[in-house]
C-alpha cells in the first residue's frame, strides 16, 4: 500500500518514485503553482511536496534552513502567517486528492536544497507578478530556483494572465 505524504509523516517516496514539489510564497500565483503541481502528481502518482517560503523577517519563531511545519500551525493555533497560507494551499491540493507534507523553508536556496535532498523531479514556482524594481528589493525567489535548481522548472502563470509582467 503506498504512504500518502503529511505534514506529520515526511514523504520518502518509494525507490524510483517521483515526487513533484510546488513553491509556495504569500503571492497570490503561488496558489497557482501549487494546483498545477497537485494537478501533476496526481496524475502520475508521485507525491507532493510544498516548500513554504516564509523569510525568518516573517515570523519570529522561524529557524534558518528547513523545518517542517507543525501540525499546530497548520490548524491555526500557533504562528497565523503559516497557518493561514497553510490551509490554503492544503484546500487546492485537497482538490485533486493531494495531502502533501508542507516544509517551511526561509529562501530560494532552501528550496533547491530541500529538492536536492528528496531528489524531487519537477519544481512548480508561479510566475512572479511583481515587477523590476519590486523583484531587486524584495527578491524573486521563484526566478532564484530557475537559475539554480538540478531538476526541471515549470514556472506556471495565472489564469487571469497577471502573472506576466
Amino acid at each position: 500500500m503506498e504512504q500518502t505524504p503529511t505534514m506529520s509523516d515526511p514523504a520518502v517516496p518509494p525507490e524510483g518514485a517521483t515526487l513533484v514539489m510546488a513553491v509556495f510564497t504569500t503571492a497570490p500565483e503561488s496558489l497557482d503553482a501549487v494546483e498545477r503541481a497537485s494537478r501533476i502528481a496526481s496524475q502520475t502518482r508521485a507525491g507532493l511536496v510544498v516548500a513554504l517560503v516564509v523569510p525568518p523577517a516573517t515570523l519570529e519563531s522561524a529557524d534558518p534552513g528547513l523545518a517542517p511545519v507543525a501540525p499546530a500551525a497548520a490548524a491555526g493555533t500557533a504562528e497565523a502567517v503559516v497557518s493561514a497560507e497553510t490551509a490554503a494551499l492544503l484546500e487546492v491540493a485537497g482538490r485533486y486528492g493531494q495531502e502533501p507534507e508542507v516544509v517551511q523553508v526561509i529562501d530560494a536556496e532552501a528550496v533547491v536544497e530541500l529538492a536536492d535532498q528528496r531528489q524531487v523531479s519537477l519544481i512548480v514556482v508561479g510566475a512572479h507578478r511583481a515587477g523590476v524594481l519590486e523583484r531587486l528589493f524584495a527578491g524573486d525567489p521563484g526566478g532564484a530556483v530557475v537559475r539554480s535548481a538540478a531538476c526541471d522548472v515549470l514556472v506556471v502563470h495565472s489564469r487571469d494572465g497577471q502573472g506576466r509582467s
